[in-house]
């Protein structure tokens, strides 16, 4: 796949790609493992994920765009 992708490892979560399959399967720009959190991390850990969203999207999002 073309897309650049972006993989967020969290210890609780219900099942976790190998590292192996996402270099292979999509065009991986970041893996990041965190120490808490799961399934639910927007919930969990918000603030986390929000900062791992923004450290890949950078600029590059269109959310501001869309979302005012």
């Amino acid at each position: 796949m073309q897309v650049s992708t972006a993989v967020a490892v969290f210890p609780k979560e219900i099942y976790k790609m190998p590292k192996n399959w996402g270099t292979s399967l999509y065009n991986l720009q970041q893996w990041t493992v965190y120490s808490k959190g799961g399934h639910f991390a927007a919930k969990e850990e918000p603030e986390t994920l929000a900062q791992d969203m923004q450290k890949f999207f950078g600029n590059k999002a269109v959310f501001g765009q869309i979302f005012h």
